[in-house]
């Protein structure tokens, strides 16, 4: 899945890199992929954590904790970039 993240690089969630339903741990299969739907489609808003970043910017995504995924309840505020004070973890309690 392709994510924007509001970067001029895009974001990619790829499959192995999802909690399946139950916190199944099991080889992903093509009904799997096919049944991606069923977890997120566009205009969701989901908690992801950075995994990785690819050679041209882009970032490799995942949810595979708890803590990240689907978000259903809550407000989404935008600030700017630079507003934002580098840490560890960026979640409010």
């Amino acid at each position: 899945w392709q994510l924007d993240v509001g970067s001029t690089t895009g974001a990619v969630l790829m499959l192995s890199s999802v909690n399946l339903p139950g916190g199944e741990q099991r080889r992903r299969t093509y009904e799997d992929s096919l049944n991606m739907r069923t977890l997120y489609a566009e205009g969701d808003l989901v908690s992801a954590e950075i995994h990785s970043f690819w050679a041209d910017g882009a970032m490799s995504l995942h949810t595979r904790s708890r803590k990240y995924g689907k978000l259903s309840f809550g407000v989404l505020v935008q600030v700017p970039a630079v507003l934002m004070r580098r840490m560890k973890e960026h979640f409010h309690r």
